[in-house]
């Protein structure tokens, strides 16, 4: 790493029967691609029995709009095993946009279905810099 130390950390599985008492066996969701990467912000919505995660990820240098910053990365696992998720961020459903916008930087996604559509909330350039971010899904 040049300069100084950050932080890495990992999405990691928990259950609750009641929303009070969470049980945390250590296990780890999201694998990371690449040493040092870092991947964080989770949204999961289940779907027919599968459930889907949308999480950003980045690396560990220059990740303040270079070259490692944030991106968003999806995973998804079957209801009846829930602590094995599969990632593809191919299926995130979003690429980076205009210039000077969410070019550099898609960070801290949020996806809510409303009636008939999907709606994904995130962070653009420089951690949101310019506001909030929504995009919708097209059918």
């Amino acid at each position: 790493v040049n300069g100084k130390p950050e932080s890495v950390y990992h999405i990691k599985y928990a259950y609750s029967a009641d929303g009070l008492d969470w049980h945390r066996d250590n296990l780890s969701c999201i694998h990371p691609l690449k040493p040092n990467e870092a991947n964080a912000r989770p949204t999961v919505i289940e779907e027919r029995g599968t459930f889907k995660m949308w999480f950003c990820y980045r690396g560990n240098e220059d990740f303040r709009d270079g070259i490692d910053s944030y991106r968003i990365g999806y995973a998804e696992a079957s209801a009846a095993q829930p602590t094995v998720w599969r990632r593809n961020d191919r299926q995130a459903g979003i690429t980076c946009g205009p210039e000077d916008f969410d070019d550099k930087m898609q960070a801290y996604p949020a996806v809510i279905d409303v009636g008939s559509k999907r709606y994904l909330f995130y962070n653009g350039n420089g951690f949101g810099v310019n506001g909030m971010c929504c995009a919708v899904w097209n059918d």
